[in-house]
């Protein structure tokens, strides 16, 4: 767009007199023109003596003043409009829901479906060979969107339209130096009409002293005048036209000042730099260079790993109508499969983007075939029996596009600890369900000598199967003459305190231990044993596996006591479940920073709390008249020890028919590196959009602390008794893992969780020990991550500086496909070659793949309904020649003009007002002049 179109000038008429209604400009008319009438008539009853060219002079004259005079009562101003064009825009949403991981059916297929990998490598395949990107970014700004389970999609990168397109030299002039050159020409018109002037007036002299008859001298007095007042209109006009000079220097009589001369040529010598200075055309190849590495240097295979646990097609599509609307969005370009399961509807985002006048171009991923594919979604076991026990292994089959076949099922044993071959333990034939029906079956086996065993579910190959990483799953059982030690600390005999007593007690897997704080020397409680203290040796301490706290008075415990618990949880890997309550958390948090005591404690927590703990028990809520259900995160629902069911979705489905708890205590913030599982749903709560967090959990060293903002746990009761049992039985289990699984005593390898959905972070930590004992002082130790596909990487584990206990070395992995990761690491100066191992398994959610096929109906109704055109899989998306329905072809540039207006020129102004003055003395002065020597009234 060349400069002389950006910014123009106008004159805006603002009248002396109000005139605000549309008669008030008719009166206004009527009445000028009744003045003309009036005038000329006056004149040309006076002048009916004079020649006819003294009678046309005269009549010129007066109404140049009339005219002048009304200019002056409108009341001109000059004002400045800029015109802004804005690119237009083209938004490119990304679906990175976890049904893109998925790996579509190879095989003789048409070229538009199933390539037999990821679904998502061929959006990243489509971006990362640039040319289509290019092609759009000649007529548009791109902008790239992921988007997911979440309502609002992510933007990646924005990438402006090629330079070579924005940068066109111009040899345009600025307004500046429009407004000279138009002073100049009129300067040079109003000099070459007042030669004119002088020589008419020579030539009307000659006349007059020569005699002439009075009609020869009126006729050269009457050019003379006119040529006069054009001369002077002209030089008005070029004084006009460069209202920040004077008269002298607009007409060349003065130069103008250094100062101004800049100012006025400032923006020339820009424009002039731009276009002959060769480096501006470097710096626009330099800029396309430096978008097109932009685009290079983006990790498309981070950025857009799958990860979201649902699809929300509907409300991506939304925000960016509801973000655009009204700007210059040329359309809205969506990788997907279709199948939008949460959110928005498709057929309301459709709506919306039609009513925005903003067509969507739909881009098909997957095959649309029912994909075929079996899963062993869940396997279950105790984690410890006796030898030689008989026990039952509980397992989960899930099917897609198989209902009514037969599959067969086995299951073998291999001894964790030594390279045996697999030892078949049972097998069965079942007959699959509908696609998702969880069908659940059970095998008994035998646990067999002291040692841990992985017991593995694995079914028959299916031809034709999407992917058979998840066709076996399994669990390790440690075969061992133990139970479970458990230390229960309670405050006061609270509800869930009794409930958890009793259930625990009646466990033959359970040792309970108990400290109730409040009870009174000989009191009875069910247990194994009573506890009239807090254990204040080492051995008393570590002979325990979980300690569970419900509001306890900390402030009871000697700092030498403290001191023990820290380290029975960083280094012992011991397992701490703390509950708040109303009584005693609000006293010890109370307490000032120093109390060293108090600190420990404090640290221990993975929240951090106020300074004061009134201020919780006001911000908090206990015995409320209204219960509300707990708003689990990512991380909370894909936690397997929350889980109240066979499976997610069952789960889920339990804690939604939960009524909820009435009462939290609340906390600051969590720490860093704790995980937030849940929040408190009641939406009145709210500080700063945050919900007050209910359930949280962190490593502490080689340990886990689970934290719970209320001891409200027994309502799931309401549900099903066993719901209860499950949540804590699961919930001790999780926190002991580091104690119960160690594999070595030097030192344990720990996950932050042993379930998640593919494309989250796992993070790994490892508390090791050297051979004298003492915490491992080495920069990094080295493990192997074994993939579900079977390949392997190593993995580089640093030590951590911000660690509580020395010794601690962490890495993160992201899971990337569906399956089990094995991480093994050899313990450094083991002289037994020590391995620890750990596992994780990354699950799609079953909406993800309760309906995996690629959505044409769906996508094509989208296109139709916002007038775009659906495109199947990501090479039809290309711009060909000749091709009507290529992108290049529909996607049309909404390039936008906005108009700024300026501010009233006040140079201008008063120039006009001073020449409007001029206009009229001077007309006015010769019309009188010329009155009187021809002795008119």
């Amino acid at each position: 767009m060349n400069a002389d179109d950006n910014v123009r000038n106008y004159l805006e008429l603002q009248p002396i007199f109000p005139l605000s209604e549309w008669w008030h400009f008719g009166i206004f008319v009527v009445c000028i023109g009744l003045l003309f009438t009036f005038a000329v008539w006056m004149i040309r009853r006076d002048s009916r003596s004079l020649p006819s060219p003294l009678t046309w002079l005269l009549s010129g004259l007066r109404l140049l003043a009339i005219a002048c005079l009304i200019a002056y009562v409108l009341s001109p101003g000059q004002r400045s409009e800029s015109r802004v064009l804005t690119d237009s825009r083209l938004a490119v949403l990304v679906d990175t829901s976890l049904s893109m991981g998925l790996r579509d059916q190879p095989g003789s297929l048409p070229a538009d479906q199933a390539s037999g990998g990821r679904r998502i490598d061929e959006v990243i395949s489509w971006i990362e060979s640039n040319d289509e990107l290019s092609s759009f970014r000649k007529s548009h700004d791109l902008s790239v969107y992921r988007f997911g389970d979440s309502g609002q999609p992510e933007p990646i990168v924005s990438l402006p339209k090629l330079a070579s397109k924005r940068t066109e030299s111009s040899t345009a002039l600025s307004v500046d130096e429009k407004q000279s050159l138009a002073a100049g020409r009129l300067g040079l018109a109003s000099k070459t009409v007042a030669v004119v002037t002088i020589v008419l007036l020579v030539v009307w002299s000659l006349v007059a002293f020569r005699g002439s008859n009075r009609s020869t001298v009126a006729g050269w007095l009457a050019v003379w005048v006119a040529s006069f007042m054009v001369t002077l209109f002209l030089i008005g006009l070029a004084d006009l036209a460069q209202p920040k000079t004077t008269v002298l220097m607009t007409l060349g009589l003065q130069s103008i000042p250094e100062t101004s001369d800049a100012t006025a040529n400032s923006n020339s010598d820009s424009k002039e730099s731009s276009s002959s200075d060769p480096s501006a055309a470097e710096g626009a190849a330099e800029t396309a260079e430096q978008d097109e590495a932009d685009i290079k240097n983006v990790d498309w295979d981070t950025k857009l790993l799958p990860v979201g646990t649902s699809t929300s097609i509907g409300s991506a599509i939304q925000f960016i109508v509801n973000k655009e609307r009204g700007g210059p969005l040329a359309g809205i370009v969506v990788f997907t499969d279709g199948q939008s399961n949460s959110g928005v509807p498709l057929t309301v985002a459709a709506s919306a983007a039609a009513n925005a006048n903003i067509p969507v171009f739909p881009v098909g991923i997957g095959d649309i075939r029912k994909l075929k594919n079996i899963q062993v979604a869940d396997v279950q076991a105790p984690p410890r029996v006796f030898p030689d026990d008989r026990f039952r292994i509980k397992s989960v089959i899930k099917a897609f596009g198989l209902a009514g076949r037969s599959i067969n099922i086995k299951i073998v044993s291999v001894d964790e600890q030594e390279t045996e071959a697999e030892q078949l333990e049972a097998e069965t034939t079942l007959t699959l369900g509908d696609d998702g029906e969880a069908i659940p079956f059970e095998f008994e086996v035998n646990s067999g000598n002291e040692g841990k065993r992985k017991f593995i579910v694995r079914t028959e190959p299916i031809v034709g199967e999407i992917d058979a990483t998840d066709n076996q799953r399994s669990v390790s059982v440690e075969v061992m003459q133990r139970q479970t030690k458990v230390l229960l600390i309670a405050g006061g005999p609270n509800r869930e305190f009794r409930f958890l007593r009793n259930q625990l007690y009646r466990d033959d897997d359970i040792l309970l231990h108990v400290w109730l704080q409040s009870a009174k020397q000989g009191a009875d409680q069910e247990s194994d044993e009573l506890l009239d203290d807090f254990p204040v040796t080492e051995s008393e301490l570590f002979f325990y596996d979980c300690v569970i706290a419900f509001d306890p008075d900390w402030r009871t415990l000697a700092q030498s006591q403290t001191e023990l618990l820290e380290r029975w949880v960083a280094e012992k890997a011991g397992g701490l479940v703390v509950v708040a309550g109303p009584v005693n958390t609000p006293e010890w948090t109370r307490r000032p920073r120093g109390d060293e005591s108090i600190d420990l404690v404090r640290q221990l927590y993975p929240v951090s709390f106020f300074s004061q703990g009134t201020a919780q028990l006001k911000l908090g809520r206990f015995g409320g008249s209204e219960a509300f259900p707990l708003a689990f995160s990512r991380e909370g629902r894909a936690s397997r020890f929350l889980w109240l069911g066979d499976s997610a979705i069952d789960s889920s489905q339990t804690w939604g028919r939960f009524d909820g708890v009435f009462g939290y205590y609340a906390v600051n913030e969590s720490k860093p590196g704790a995980d937030v599982l849940a929040s408190f749903a009641d939406p009145d709560t709210a500080i700063d959009g945050e919900l007050p967090i209910y359930l949280a959990s962190q490593f502490y060293g080689s340990g886990r602390v689970f934290f719970q903002a209320s001891a409200e746990m027994w309502r799931v009761r309401d549900i099903d008794v066993t719901y209860f049992q499950d949540y804590y039985t699961q919930l001790i289990r999780w926190v002991s893992q580091g104690r119960l699984l160690r594999d070595s005593n030097r030192g344990v390898l720990l996950t932050d969780r042993d379930q998640c959905w593919m494309g989250d972070q796992v993070n790994v930590q490892a508390i090791l020990r050297d051979a004298a004992d003492e915490p491992l002082m080495v920069d990094s130790v080295s493990a192997t991550l074994t993939r579900p596909d079977g390949t392997t990487q190593l993995m580089n584990l640093k030590a951590s500086g911000g660690a509580v206990r020395p010794g601690t070395f962490e890495a993160q992995f992201a899971t990337t496909l569906e399956g089990e990761y094995r991480i093994q690491l050899p313990v450094p100066e083991s002289e037994t070659l020590d391995v620890l191992t750990s596992s994780v398994r990354a699950a799609i959610p079953d909406l993800e793949k309760a309906k995996p096929q690629r959505n044409d109906a769906g996508l094509a109704e989208l296109a139709d309904r916002t007038q775009g055109h659906y495109y199947i899989g990501a090479d039809s998306f290309e711009s060909e020649a000749d091709n009507p329905m290529s992108p290049a072809e529909l996607i049309v540039p909404q390039d936008q003009e906005t108009f700024l207006t300026g501010t009233l020129d006040r140079f201008f102004k008063r120039k006009l007002m001073i020449w409007l003055l001029v206009w009229i003395v001077v007309s006015l002065a010769m019309e009188w002049t010329i009155r009187r020597l021809h002795k008119l009234s």
